[in-house]
């Protein structure tokens, strides 16, 4: 058998043609799974969070809810408190791995003594300004519902103030 970087012209073409790419791997894999779990829903009117997906191992709340605007929240109370323990906000939006019919995967994350730490994730129906305020509001009111006071930066100030 040759190597790759034997190959010359059309067969390397053919060659690098059947490798498998990501997406059958991806195809792959739902197809292995798919009779064991539901499939993704189409709207946002079908989400529904299964029972052990809301709790973490030793049993906190980790599904903190959704908004008016579909915005699903998943932090806990440990979460909660290390965000108040942090000074800093750091935000990120990843919009390739949001599920089905989401469009975006809001994080945040907080440095407490130095370490790096991902204290929510938030599943956002779309890009609008709205959303984020909504979707931050919910996280700072579930936090103090819990008992913790977020002090952050007045970059935040229009969420995040204290009355």
């Amino acid at each position: 058998m040759k190597f790759t970087n034997e190959l010359d012209g059309r067969d390397r073409e053919l060659f690098i043609k059947r490798l498998p790419t990501t997406k059958s791997h991806l195809m792959q894999g739902y197809r292995a799974r798919g009779p064991q779990y539901d499939s993704l829903p189409k709207t946002l009117n079908n989400v529904r969070i299964p029972e052990p997906l809301s709790k973490t191992i030793d049993g906190q709340n980790f599904n903190c809810g959704k908004t008016n605007l579909d915005c699903h929240l998943f932090t806990s109370s440990t979460l909660c408190e290390l965000l108040s323990k942090g000074d800093t906000l750091y935000i990120d939006g990843t919009f390739g791995t949001a599920p089905s019919p989401f469009t975006q995967i809001l994080t945040t994350r907080t440095r407490v003594d130095g370490v790096p730490v991902t204290t929510s994730f938030s599943f956002l129906p779309n890009k609008k300004m709205a959303t984020y305020i909504l979707a931050l509001t919910h996280l700072k009111e579930t936090a103090e519902k819990e008992g913790f006071l977020l002090k952050l930066s007045n970059t935040f100030n229009l969420i995040f103030s204290t009355k």
